[in-house]
């Protein structure tokens, strides 16, 4: 996979947090057929529950465009964010380039739930702002920069639980 130029324009980014508590992004947009919304999470509710019980403070905060090309899958996503006090649903309009990049840059890990594709915009926009990526294994997506890539699978939590241990050990970049 080559090396991409960076995507950033002079976005003002937040910056990560000095609190103990693992902030962690997942952006749904407005529910394509290769974002496996529902899946992403359930298993970001059940990550939440075994992070507690290790006492790791997390916050998944997952966005989900105000206008989605479905609008039952939308609720179910927002009822089973409801399950854990740590996952949150914010709907929002659809968001400029300047605000996705400042939203990502207050990560400390950011979750791509791809059910297929090749190549990502978001692992570079991510790799720019130094915030490390879980996603499924599709297409080159891990390949793109490996060492800040950590597969999940989002039938198996533990996989997303470990991912985001490790990207909150991490020295940040």
């Amino acid at each position: 996979v080559l090396a991409h130029p960076t995507l950033l324009d002079d976005a003002p980014v937040i910056g990560r947090s000095d609190d103990a508590t693992v902030r962690v992004g997942i952006h749904l947009r407005d529910l394509r057929p290769n974002i496996d919304a529902e899946r992403a999470v359930r298993t970001a509710v059940d990550a939440a529950g075994q992070l507690a019980e290790a006492g790791r403070a997390v916050d998944f905060e997952i966005l989900l465009n105000e206008r989605t090309r479905d609008d039952e899958a939308a609720a179910r996503v927002v009822a089973a964010a409801a399950d854990h006090p740590s996952v949150h649903v914010r709907r929002t309009p659809r968001l400029s380039d300047a605000d996705i990049a400042a939203w990502i840059g207050g990560l400390d890990l950011f979750v791509l739930p791809y059910l297929h594709g090749t190549h990502s915009g978001w692992v570079e926009l991510c790799h720019d702002l130094g915030v490390p990526v879980a996603g499924t294994e599709v297409g080159h997506i891990g390949w793109q920069h490996p060492d800040d890539f950590f597969v999940i699978g989002l039938d198996d939590a533990r996989t997303l639980a470990a991912a985001v241990s490790h990207a909150s050990d991490a020295p940040p970049r």
